[in-house]
Formats: C-alpha cells, sequence, structure tokens
C-alpha cells in the first residue's frame, strides 16, 4: 500500500525582524551602546534599588496580616487573606530576586494548601515561615541571605 503524498504546505510565513523595527525608531545609523549609555543603566539600577527599599515598607503590612493571621482559628476569609498576603509578597519578592522570601513563600502556600496536615500542626508551621519572614524583613535580607539564610533555606528545603 502506498502513502499519499503530502501537498507542500502554501501557508504564508510571516517573518518579524525586531532589529529593523528598533532601528526604525532609533535612526539607521544609532548603535546600541549610544542608546543604553552608562547614565541610563545607572538609572535603570537606582530605579531597582528604590524598589528594592521600597519592598520592605511596602511589604510591612502584609507581613503583619500574616503574623495576624497565621495565629488565628482556620476560617475560609482569614485563609483567603492569608493566601493574598502571601502572594503579594512573594510576587514582588520575586521580580526583585529575594530567593530567602520567594522560597519562604511558595512553603506558605504549600502548608495552607496542605489537606493532610493537621490544622494544629499547619499553623504551627505557618508561623515558623512567618518568623523567617520576619527575620528577613528586619535584616533586609535581599537575596538568599548569606551563611544564615542559606541555612534557613535548606531547613526549608528538606520539607519537600
Amino acid at each position: 500500500m502506498s502513502t499519499p503524498e503530502k501537498s507542500p504546505d502554501t501557508s504564508p510565513v510571516i517573518i518579524y525582524d525586531v532589529k529593523n523595527s528598533i532601528r526604525l525608531e532609533l535612526g539607521e545609523g544609532t548603535t546600541l551602546s549610544e542608546f543604553i549609555t552608562p547614565e541610563k543603566i545607572a538609572a535603570c539600577n537606582a530605579l531597582v534599588e528604590q524598589a528594592a527599599n521600597d519592598f520592605f515598607t511596602e511589604a510591612l503590612d502584609d507581613l503583619e496580616k500574616l503574623e495576624t493571621l497565621s495565629q488565628q482559628k482556620a476560617a475560609n476569609s482569614s485563609i483567603e487573606q492569608l493566601r493574598t498576603s502571601i502572594y503579594t509578597i512573594k510576587s514582588f519578592a520575586k521580580v526583585l530576586g529575594f530567593t530567602l522570601i520567594t522560597e519562604t513563600c511558595v512553603h506558605c502556600l504549600a502548608a495552607i494548601d496542605n489537606n493532610s496536615l493537621p490544622e494544629k500542626k499547619k499553623r504551627a508551621l505557618l508561623g515558623e515561615l512567618v518568623k523567617i519572614l520576619r527575620v528577613a524583613f528586619n535584616h533586609r535580607i535581599r537575596d538568599d541571605g548569606g551563611a544564615m539564610g542559606n541555612a534557613m533555606l535548606d531547613s526549608l528545603r528538606t520539607l519537600r
């Protein structure tokens, strides 16, 4: 039995050349080194630095909500408020590259969603995780936190 011949694909192909689009905007002879100057890089770095500093002030309300809610008896409304506060902290921490805070938030969410864990243990675990977040906030730990942060991360990773 012979296999039927396939007809060639005649659908149109659209190609986008991003470099040409940029060149049209900047001008044909413009190089990226002219456009991305050390001054512009420094200005961007200053914005990122400001965002990192602002994180610890702006997210403080969410941390305080976590501290309060993690001690309360479980109710659907408090669980959703916990989840919202954790996601808010986690989202900004991840964008800024704050590994310790991001991973701690991931574990907080896992604790909340772990239906096989008894409620009392779930609250205790959540309380300990929130304490780690408090340490990270108090010390303004921006990355993995050096030796102290790495020890905390190692202990979190053993929970997986």
